[in-house]
């Protein structure tokens, strides 16, 4: 081991017995130790840096995966305590002027009457003459089949309440949803109808420590997080966004 040509060794001296030897390689975390007196002559620390460095990504990640997770609970709890229950919603439209078109209302809960119609209500004071409120599912199955994708409800006149499935596998897709309303009697299309989207601006509470931390950068993260419209192939030129201030 110690008969290797210098130029892949270097020279060095025991502190112990003044044996000057020859050094060989080492491999991370292992050590050389006199062929004499059997002291340690020398141990190749592994690279800190590149230790430093990983475990610093994995907290940040980590950080930011807890922050979007909790945030996200935060949200959906805060817009839970805001939100319109679906039975009320003829109660929200009652009395109000109708105008000519089809408004198309997109919803993340079945169960809740979606925000932009609430503020459409609120600030427009007007409502289309018909009114399509669509809830878009993601199944467990990688597709879904065509024929099942969609169940159509009418609670009310002139509004139908619309769930449209979709494979993980498949890209939601807005106009395929119109598109299958049509095969199904429902004569919806896209060309002459506006589509409404909820969006959430988040205000975070000015709170110490790292739970302020984390709900400010919740609030960055969900700013500049893909929007619905985006996501679902909304037709970009006629979608009306509508914000909701969440304070969490």
């Amino acid at each position: 081991m110690y008969n290797e040509p210098l130029a892949d060794t270097t020279l060095i001296g025991c502190p112990h017995c003044d044996l000057l030897q020859r050094l060989p390689e080492l491999a991370p975390g292992a050590s050389a130790r006199c062929p004499r007196c059997d002291k340690e002559l020398w141990r190749r620390r592994e690279d800190s840096l590149n230790r430093t460095l990983a475990l610093t990504l994995g907290a940040a990640l980590c950080l930011i995966f807890t922050t979007w997770r909790s945030g996200r609970l935060e949200l959906r709890a805060a817009l839970a305590k805001m939100a319109v229950p679906r039975s009320e919603l003829a109660k929200l439209v009652a009395g109000v002027q109708r105008v000519p078109g089809t408004g198309v209302f997109l919803a993340s809960n079945a169960n809740l009457v979606p925000s932009a119609l609430i503020r459409n209500i609120e600030h427009n004071c007007v409502l289309h003459q018909r009114v399509i409120i669509l809830n878009v599912e993601i199944a467990d199955t990688p597709r879904q089949d065509p024929v099942r994708r969609l169940r159509i409800e009418e609670p009310l006149p002139g509004v139908h309440w619309i769930t449209a499935r979709f494979g993980f596998m498949e890209t939601p897709d807005v106009a395929e949803a119109l598109k299958a309303c049509r095969a199904r009697g429902l004569r919806v299309f896209t060309e002459d109808s506006s589509f409404f989207v909820g969006r959430h601006v988040v205000r975070a509470r000015p709170l110490p420590g790292l739970r302020g931390l984390q709900r400010r950068l919740f609030a960055r993260m969900q700013q500049y997080s893909t929007q619905a419209a985006e996501f679902f192939r909304m037709p970009f030129r006629d979608v009306v966004i509508l914000n909701t201030a969440v304070e969490i």
